[in-house]
């Protein structure tokens, strides 16, 4: 892997390129180390990085508890963008973006996003943020026995 001041350092260069293609470096990491190039960009250039990310790759670096200023990025966003990569956003982190971002930016993203999830949203924004409800999630997770600790926390 890249040293991360110098990786920081070629996506900002391929951003002001013309190609405006990603380093491969950056693509091919880990979720959590895409998140921690991320947090070392400003707010703008963290938001292009989402935008020219593989679909895929966005939603799970954007599930990432580690990402600061999660929410600001979804507001640099176009909210069809937005409301795509929230969809597949675990329903905790879904939650956590809208509470962050402003009465504006909700109005204009959330009428994108299904009506399930939205009123999944609704439910979860119910309880304040700083109690059980307010950082729980309404998903499922169902684990199997003979599962080593590596498998059950990749489900988790």
């Amino acid at each position: 892997m890249h040293d991360l001041d110098q990786l920081v350092d070629d996506v900002r260069d391929r951003l002001d390129s013309e190609s405006g293609a990603l380093p491969e470096a950056l693509v091919g990491l880990r979720e959590a180390d895409v998140a921690d190039v991320m947090n070392n960009l400003l707010l703008v250039e963290a938001a292009e990085v989402i935008k020219r990310l593989p679909p895929p790759l966005a939603v799970r670096v954007c599930d990432q508890p580690t990402l600061r200023r999660r929410s600001a990025i979804f507001e640099e966003l176009d909210p069809v963008l937005a409301a795509r990569i929230l969809e597949d956003l675990s329903a905790d982190e879904r939650a956590s973006v809208i509470r962050g971002i402003s009465p504006f930016e909700q109005h204009r993203i959330l009428p994108k996003v299904s009506a399930e999830v939205q009123r999944e949203i609704k439910q979860l924004l119910q309880y304040p943020p700083r109690t059980a409800g307010g950082i729980m999630t309404t998903e499922f997770v169902s684990l199997q026995r003979t599962m080593t600790v590596s498998q059950a926390l990749e489900i988790v």
